[in-house]
């Protein structure tokens, strides 16, 4: 697992710390920030925490053989949202999952496209692609995809698990 800090102009995406638990509760069971979320919010604090000491457990050692990195994103010295980078059952050879929220507060700041294309340098220097799998009625993420450049885009799976692929422009100058 890379999981190296990562810097933006405003944010800092680092290791979760167990001083983080209960923000990082909060955050995974707010109905809003993951309404768009592929399991939608944690409905208890017991499943949250679950998550929390997974979390932790992937710093000590992946619980995987699959890509996996995972972030707080920390903006002046607060938890301010999550990021994940991985393999996933969307990912082809060579490419690599998008997977974030932020705080509400947090919202249309321009901070996740900011975020993106430095995730984009950090996949680029691994020979990665970016992907992200979205519900195109969730707009916000849209536009943020759009900002930092949407090379095609695809539906895959059927029925309910229908989901838009979008592949992120790669950004190999940043």
């Amino acid at each position: 697992m890379l999981n190296k800090d990562i810097t933006t102009q405003r944010t800092l995406l680092r290791k979760y710390e167990p001083a983080d638990q209960v923000e990082m509760i909060s955050l995974f069971m707010d109905k809003v920030v993951n309404h768009y979320m592929g399991n939608g919010p944690c409905k208890t604090k017991s499943h949250a925490l679950e998550l929390f000491e997974r979390i932790m457990q992937l710093y000590e050692k992946p619980l995987t053989d699959r890509h996996f990195e995972i972030w707080a994103i920390e903006i002046h010295k607060q938890l301010a949202g999550h990021f994940e980078l991985k393999e996933s059952e969307y990912t082809k050879n060579g490419e690599l999952e998008v997977v974030y929220m932020l705080y509400k507060i947090h919202w249309g700041q321009g901070l996740m496209p900011e975020i993106l294309r430095a995730i984009n340098a950090h996949a680029n220097k691994m020979n990665r692609q970016l992907i992200a799998t979205i519900d195109p009625e969730n707009t916000r993420t849209v536009r943020a995809l759009e900002k930092v450049g949407i090379a095609h885009q695809k539906w895959v799976g059927e029925g309910k698990d229908r989901t838009l692929k979008v592949w992120i422009e790669r950004m190999d100058d940043f």
